[in-house]
């Protein structure tokens, strides 16, 4: 699945562990299914196995069917889980914690010396969990940005993109009296129930309005409600003044059927 919130691996999913008998440990990483991502995790895996005999690990891509969460869920069920995997947020790293499927990382050799290494001492401490350990480790995030066909915002008489919520709506409104067949935003996945779709327009968002405030601190709720609600709002402009577009198209955006765009790295 593709990600806005910092992707993390977490090692030690129960259920794969080498078996005694065995010369050689083995042990099984699931990459994020993102050709960039599996590359180099496999570059990591054949420089380590290179320079050891005693741990062999293989680095497999993750298969989301329907989701990552899912494929997590089911190779748990079916005890072939991987020993760690990517693509793992926080909020289902705890279900996985609350379900006693996850080794607490730094009780394994190394971890101190890593989080030093990568300068976290102060940012590891929100991944901590209930129980005073850490289950997961953030290792990127994923920027995500908005796009905008440039050449139609000239010809509507813009000569750079709107900057607020009322600039967006005025944009649109214009739009669509040149035009009607065009629509601003051109996106299925706003009338379907999909969560993780919620990172590519609700949050992205949202996120921006409340200059990153979480939604959940621990066990507690810290939303910035202004910024929430906000977000709402705007999304009910967007429809009340017919911008959107929640029928399926393929590839709405380089023919001009939607000049605004959610863009990620991938």
């Amino acid at each position: 699945m593709k990600r806005f919130l910092a992707c993390v691996v977490a090692l030690g999913l129960a259920l794969v562990m080498a078996a005694p008998a065995q010369a050689v440990t083995e042990v099984t990483f699931w990459s994020a299914p993102n050709p960039p991502q599996e590359v180099f995790w496999r570059q990591m895996a054949e420089r380590f196995n290179a320079v050891q005999d005693d741990i062999r690990v293989t680095v497999r891509a993750m298969v989301e069917s329907p989701s990552s969460e899912a494929t997590i869920m089911t190779a748990l069920a079916g005890g072939t889980a991987p020993t760690g995997s990517e693509n793992i947020f926080i909020g289902f790293g705890s279900q996985l914690y609350e379900s006693g499927a996850l080794v607490p990382l730094d009780t394994l050799p190394g971890w101190e010396e890593l989080i030093k290494a990568r300068n976290m001492e102060q940012s590891i401490e929100a991944w901590r969990f209930p129980d005073g350990h850490f289950y997961i480790l953030p290792i990127y995030a994923n920027a995500m940005l908005f796009g905008w066909r440039i050449d139609i915002l000239q010809d509507l008489g813009y000569e750079e993109p709107p900057r607020t919520y009322s600039e967006v709506i005025e944009v649109g409104k214009r739009l669509r009296e040149r035009d009607r067949s065009m629509y601003l935003l051109a996106r299925q996945a706003l009338v379907q129930n999909a969560w993780w779709e919620r990172w590519f327009d609700y949050l992205l968002l949202y996120n921006a309005a409340s200059d990153g405030q979480p939604f959940i601190s621990g066990s507690e709720i810290t939303a910035d409600e202004e910024a929430a609600v906000k977000v709402f709002q705007f999304y009910k402009d967007l429809s009340d003044n017919q911008l959107l577009l929640t029928q399926a198209v393929t590839d709405p955006f380089p023919p001009g059927l939607r000049v605004w765009q959610e863009l990620g790295p991938w």
